[in-house]
């Protein structure tokens, strides 16, 4: 079990999202500045991540990660498109190395203390009006629960209604009647369906952060 890390699969999934938002460079290095305590001064607030990253400039750089809540309510975890990131580096890139420390250090932090992602996602009042849409993390948490889902808070596992009540209202498959469809053009050959392509390598860096989102489930669930 991971005692002192409640949060530990949380904190893996920002670990994986920072991997998804970065290329491989910028991850590694981001993660390096993160090992070796460069990431100063974290705050997490309503909406925001603050924090301050030591590079080899004199002055360390100011990075902000926003949480910017989109057309639908927030899910557990902040996705892509609802992850805004400022520095005041010189890297034209928005997710730079220091957001990928910052980002890392957030998820550290998280892996203790789940509840800063509730912090983080700010005053549910500004967004509990929003419709409901598909948490696509699949993870369990107050935010969870908006969804529409019930969830068991903090054991990372979500409910929902039982097979056998889903059984009694739609019926079982053996149930369902058969129909003789005949073929209406019986005299048109049917297209070949293409060879669907080999998925490519897994970058590194994220194959790093499944493998240990994967040995978190272990721990958890054995």
């Amino acid at each position: 079990m991971n005692e002192g890390r409640p949060g530990a699969l949380l904190g893996t999934r920002l670990s994986v999202l920072a991997a998804e938002c970065a290329d491989p460079d910028r991850f590694g290095r981001g993660r390096a500045y993160f090992r070796e305590g460069c990431v100063l001064d974290v705050e997490i607030a309503p909406g925001v991540v603050s924090a301050q990253v030591q590079g080899a400039a004199a002055v360390p750089y100011e990075v902000a990660l926003l949480w910017r809540v989109g057309g639908v309510r927030p899910g557990t975890v902040p996705t892509r498109n609802e992850l805004v990131c400022t520095c005041s580096c010189a890297d034209l890139q928005s997710v730079c190395k220091h957001v990928v420390a910052v980002l890392l250090a957030a998820a550290d932090r998280v892996a203790i203390d789940p509840g800063l992602l509730d912090h983080w996602r700010g005053d549910p009042s500004t967004w509990e009006h929003l419709p409901v849409g598909d948490d696509p993390h699949g993870l369990a948490g107050p935010a969870g629960a908006a969804r529409g889902g019930p969830t068991s808070v903090g054991s990372g596992v979500t409910s929902g209604p039982e097979a056998g009540a889903l059984a009694e209202f739609f019926g079982e498959r053996g149930d369902e009647p058969e129909f003789e469809v005949a073929d209406p053009f019986p005299e048109i050959a049917p297209l070949g369906v293409p060879a669907r392509p080999t998925p490519g390598v897994v970058d590194a860096a994220v194959a790093e952060c499944l493998d240990a989102a994967m040995d978190v489930l272990r721990a958890v669930y054995g």
